[in-house]
This record gives C-alpha cells, sequence and structure tokens, in this order.
C-alpha cells in the first residue's frame, strides 16, 4: 500500500483568511509518481502548480526532501496564506475542514462503465488537521464522525472530528485496498466515492458571541 500522510495547521484570521503549514510525505508508488512528474521542476514552478486553480492561494517556503533518492520517502512542506477560505453569512462563519485541498468534483461521471478503474497500485491517503478558531466565535456545528466502506474493505473511508478548546482536530483517511475496481462494482464504487466527496464538503459552523 503506497501512503500519503498530510499533517496541516491552519489558523483562522479575524479578517476570515486562513494561513498556516503543511506537510505531506509519500512513500513506494505515490512517491515514484511525484518524481516522475515533478523531477524537472524548479521550485518556483512547483510554487505555481500548487497554487493554480485554488482561488486565492499564496504558497511560500517550500521545501521538497529525497526528491532525488529513490530509497527513501519525499517529503513536501509550504507555508500557504488563502484569503476565501471561509464564508461570513450574518454572525457565522461557513468552512470546510480541508479548505482548498477538497476534492470537490466525482471524476466518475458515467451511468456505466465497460473496463474496470485502474488504481495501478492499492493506496492510503490521510489527513491530519489542526485548525485554530478566530477569537469571538464558537461551534456552532460541526461534521459528525462517521466510515463509509464499499465492498467490506475494498475501500474506506473515515471522518473523525473532535475540538479541544480552541482548536478542532480532524482525521480524514482514504483507503483503496483493492487497485483494480470491476466494471461490474462500478456504480457501486461511483456512490461510495460521490458519499465520501459529500461528507468531506460538509461544513463547521461558528457563531459569534
Amino acid at each position: 500500500v503506497s501512503k500519503e500522510n498530510i499533517s496541516i495547521m491552519i489558523e483562522i484570521k479575524d479578517d476570515l483568511s486562513a494561513n498556516g503549514k503543511i506537510r505531506n510525505q509519500f512513500t513506494d508508488y505515490h512517491a515514484m509518481r511525484f518524481r516522475e512528474k515533478f523531477e524537472n521542476f524548479n521550485m518556483d514552478q512547483l510554487t505555481v502548480n500548487i497554487e493554480k486553480n485554488n482561488g486565492n492561494l499564496e504558497v511560500t517556503n517550500l521545501v521538497i526532501d529525497n526528491l532525488y533518492n529513490p530509497n527513501q520517502s519525499l517529503t513536501q512542506s509550504y507555508e500557504f496564506n488563502i484569503t476565501d477560505a471561509v464564508e461570513q453569512l450574518g454572525d457565522k462563519l461557513y468552512f470546510s475542514p480541508l479548505l482548498f485541498l477538497l476534492d470537490s468534483e466525482n471524476p466518475f461521471k458515467e451511468n456505466t462503465r465497460e473496463y474496470p478503474i485502474d488504481f495501478v497500485y492499492p493506496m492510503a491517503d490521510k489527513y491530519m488537521l489542526n485548525i485554530k478558531l478566530p477569537d469571538g466565535y464558537v461551534v456552532e456545528s460541526m461534521p459528525v464522525s462517521s466510515k463509509l466502506k464499499f465492498k467490506d474493505s475494498e475501500g474506506e473511508f473515515t471522518f473523525l472530528g473532535s475540538q479541544n478548546g480552541n482548536y478542532l482536530q480532524f482525521t480524514i483517511a482514504v483507503e483503496i485496498n483493492r487497485s483494480l475496481i470491476l466494471a461490474d462494482d462500478y456504480n457501486a464504487f461511483k456512490d461510495f466515492y460521490q458519499r465520501m466527496i459529500e461528507k468531506q464538503m460538509e461544513k463547521v459552523v461558528l457563531k459569534k458571541v
């Protein structure tokens, strides 16, 4: 199983922007794909690649470790600021925990499929988020922890959320334990993927006090 572990520290500011730090660790085939795609990119080009299609996202202090060392896991870390992270309606704030990392569109759009979905290799991606809330706000509601499965354990999605004082912690994990999804299972997998996206899109609601 190839893994991507993403640690994210986020602070929501009084002006409704958000800044923080992200560290990605890629192993095995995940790392190989990153190397194949970006080995000829410089830091400026890699920074632009992260920022593109992500609204008002600004990335700084990008560091890549072990890009040319295939015997080690590859890590990518950077700091970010995004000005459109939070939506304000009246005295309430709304945001999705994954911010600009949110995958909001299901790539499986067709009603039927004749060929298998080939992920090439099993994978496990895990996001660990620590979000500092702005002063003067309390949590009115947040996404409920839940777990989704596709065919017992061939695909699993876990969403865990909790509050610790002025911080919210989320663990979001996606596991595809079978690299080949047969055409007969396409509709079931498409539904699993759609429910996974909808869960990630659920918003935290903060209320001004």
